[in-house]
């Protein structure tokens, strides 16, 4: 299932990966990390990555368990 924020901030979107929740930006082939307090976005299909902007927090979302 998916949930949903209308805005995720970068607190509650470190919060959630350090909780264990995926976290994928735009759609699910994205996948958010945090490496040394950045967090980035990488294709999960052909591993392009880039860092991830705080205006592209808004399209993120939990991938639940």
């Amino acid at each position: 299932y998916y949930i949903r924020k209308v805005k995720m901030s970068y607190l509650e979107i470190m919060q959630a990966l350090e909780n264990g929740f995926k976290v994928f930006w735009s759609n699910s082939a994205y996948k958010v990390f945090l490496d040394n307090g950045k967090l980035y976005e990488i294709n999960i299909y052909n591993d392009s990555m880039c860092g991830l902007q705080e205006s592209q927090y808004k399209d993120c979302f939990i991938k639940g368990v």
